[in-house]
């Protein structure tokens, strides 16, 4: 079997290699070509919902708080096909523009301090609404992981902004 044939799974990939393999591309923010490239995500974004964390240490999530997304979407009957998970502090800038003209999502989910200019414009797992998404904003998945009682109001959160009801 040639090498050219074997699938990797992204979130494998991510894990085994979180720092850029090459140093120093060249490429600075604002140059055509670093802005044309499109978002590294994790997810296939089949139901256009935008998760955005902020995480400086690994490419996306370490084991645990990956855990933790994991079991929240499976209880709102999603998986990872169905979302779009960025790790914005992998990206040059910040702005949320490129990334709502590149996923089109209908749903936001803003996790810690992931565009925290943005997420200042509401209460902490309280929904809001620009344009034609729907926005959330909440702790990290680390802090959540870490103080099970963040959990609760956050899923009382994710049950009004996805519609779930107790028949689901």
């Amino acid at each position: 079997m040639s090498l050219k044939a074997v699938n990797i799974d992204p979130f494998l990939l991510a894990g085994i290699y979180p720092q850029p393999l090459i140093a120093g591309t060249g490429n600075t923010p604002g140059d055509p070509e670093t802005d044309s490239q499109p978002t590294l995500c994790l997810g296939n974004n089949r139901q256009k919902i935008l998760l955005l964390i902020h995480n400086e240490t690994a490419a996306f999530l370490p084991e645990p708080e990956f855990k933790l997304l994991s079991n929240l979407l499976s209880a709102c009957k999603f998986s990872l096909d169905d979302v779009a998970l960025v790790n914005i502090a992998r990206l040059p800038a910040t702005d949320i523009y490129p990334l709502m003209q590149q996923f089109t999502p209908h749903k936001t989910i803003l996790f810690g301090k992931a565009l925290a200019p943005l997420s200042a414009k509401s209460q902490k797992n309280s929904p809001w609404e620009e344009g034609t998404c729907q926005f959330l904003h909440t702790d990290s998945l680390e802090d959540m992981n870490n103080n099970k009682q963040l959990k609760v109001p956050f899923w009382n959160a994710l049950k009004v902004f996805f519609n779930l009801t107790a028949s689901q």
